[in-house]
């Protein structure tokens, strides 16, 4: 084996988790409008081994390379860190070098060529385990409409009171809004 990618997002296939996924139709009017075809690639995505990848942020992009047994990031240049209190990574262990968020489902890839250009594919899931906690707030679902600079004068839109309703009473919670005048 001459090299092994890995992939890692909390997207799946077809939606970002690898580099060849058309998760953009650079053609779309209304995308950028004003932008060529050739500025929306520019903008919105990074070469990764002769592809546009327009999700190149995700959670891990990684290279192995025989040739120099180490793991390289995104642009196949710069080296990952070895982990610290961890087994060394190789052709076949790896240590992510970052936390993943408690309680979230995962993505991966794992794509391995060989000495003769044969391709291998494999791609998986796992979820993280949760927090342990006894507090009746382990977890906060936050809605936001986004960033205004001009707000309307009746504030948050009605939807997102009745979004966080439903969300709460599926939940057994309460919602909580947050004013920013401490009268909350």
């Amino acid at each position: 084996m001459k090299e092994v990618n890995l992939f890692v997002s909390t997207f799946d296939k077809g939606e970002g988790l690898l580099p060849w996924d058309k998760v953009v139709n650079l053609s779309d009017s209304a995308l950028l409008p004003g932008f060529s075809e050739t500025q929306k690639r520019q903008l919105l995505s990074k070469p990764w081994n002769g592809y546009d990848d327009f999700n190149p942020n995700r959670i891990l992009t990684a290279t192995w390379k025989k040739d120099t047994g180490k793991w390289y990031g995104h642009d196949g240049i710069t080296p990952l860190n070895q982990p610290l209190n961890d087994p060394a990574n190789t052709s076949t262990n790896f240590t992510l070098p970052r936390s993943l968020t408690a309680g979230q489902n995962y993505n991966f890839a794992v794509e391995a060529v060989s000495n003769s250009g044969a391709v291998t594919k494999d791609l998986g899931q796992f979820k993280t385990l949760p927090p342990d906690s006894n507090s009746p707030f382990s977890s906060v679902s936050v809605l936001t409409h986004g960033f205004t600079l001009l707000p309307n004068q009746s504030g948050i839109p009605d939807s997102f009171f009745q979004m966080a309703n439903k969300i709460a009473t599926v939940s057994g919670n309460t919602p909580y809004r947050f004013t920013g005048t401490g009268d909350n």
